[in-house]
């Protein structure tokens, strides 16, 4: 009978690289290559590590984390990409990993989160203590339509010369990640799978993706950030105006953005013409340092978030 003993827990190299895709493209209907696998782990902009277990040197499970940081200095680990093999499950497996994964980085983290789906939500719960904060719902629009016939000043900008200003986000919540210009370069100019875009009016900006169905060739977009220098109602609205008609000219149908419900995005949203889906993720979380300090992290209400703070978008 095969023992936990049995099976080597080391971090996934370069080498492994192929067998992760497989492993992920066997659980996931989302499928990989190898150029994310070397995007994500390899040339990563930020501290992460990907954990494997490996049984006769084949890998049967994986649990990557990456160090993101908070406007006010926390530093937080996110979880990424947790699998194991269907086979080898209920053996503790993902348990270990998750210890061998926290040893891996040179300092404790002052809190962990994820945005999971149902099955996500449960196991990180188990394994690392992460709470359940709230319930996040993919707003849509679908086949926008101007209500009036104004022209946005838009600018379309380069990753390569975007500035992002600590402050950009002030004012939409105390708490907000933090993203270098060099983070912005790799997390949206460098991902080997979607095109992103940089739309501004003037102080103000919302990064878009385009995600072309394989199999359809059907067009999706996704505002998955913006922000902004001074708190301005209208020019947010003409900023998602701008966006939605950027993304109508490149094809797309059907366009989804993150605003949570109770803040002033999300009223702005309504108001374009977005509605709620059914589609989740579940925000999770785990102060690891100075509870009661920091306990402030478990409200949600002191939180910004959006598309990209989640991996996959």
């Amino acid at each position: 009978m095969l023992k936990i003993t049995d099976l080597k827990f080391a971090p996934v190299l370069e080498k492994d690289g192929n067998q992760f895709i497989s492993l992920m493209n066997k659980t996931y209907n989302r499928k990989k290559n190898f150029d994310y696998f070397q995007w994500r782990y390899m040339e990563s902009h930020l501290n992460t590590v990907l954990m494997g277990v490996f049984l006769d040197e084949v890998l049967i499970g994986c649990f990557g984390m990456q160090c993101v940081k908070l406007n006010n200095g926390l530093v937080g680990g996110q979880t990424l990409d947790l699998i194991v093999d269907e086979k080898f499950r209920g053996m503790g497996i993902a348990e270990q990993m998750g210890k061998e994964l926290i040893n891996c980085f040179p300092y404790k983290f002052d809190f962990s989160y994820g945005l999971a789906n149902p099955m996500g939500r449960k196991a990180l719960k188990k394994l690392l203590g992460l709470d359940y904060i709230e319930t996040i719902r993919t707003m849509t629009v679908e086949n926008f339509i101007e209500k009036n016939n104004k022209s946005y000043q838009i600018e379309i900008e380069e990753f390569n010369t975007f500035s992002f200003k600590d402050n950009q986000k002030a004012g939409l919540a105390p708490l907000y990640f933090l993203r270098s210009a060099e983070d912005i370069k790799w997390r949206f100019g460098k991902n080997p799978e979607y095109s992103y875009y940089i739309i501004k009016l003037e102080d103000a900006f919302s990064i878009v993706k385009i995600f072309i169905d394989p199999v359809t060739q059907e067009r999706f977009g996704d505002i998955v950030d913006f922000g902004y220098l001074t708190k301005d109602e209208l020019k947010l609205s003409e900023l998602f105006y701008g966006s939605l008609r950027f993304l109508k000219e490149k094809g797309v149908k059907k366009t989804t953005m993150w605003a949570l419900p109770g803040n002033f995005l999300y009223d702005i949203s309504k108001k374009i013409g977005f509605t709620e889906t059914n589609q989740e993720r579940y925000f999770v979380l785990a102060v690891f340092k100075e509870l009661d300090k920091n306990k402030y992290l478990y409200d949600i209400k002191n939180w910004f978030l959006v598309e990209s703070d989640a991996e996959i978008y």
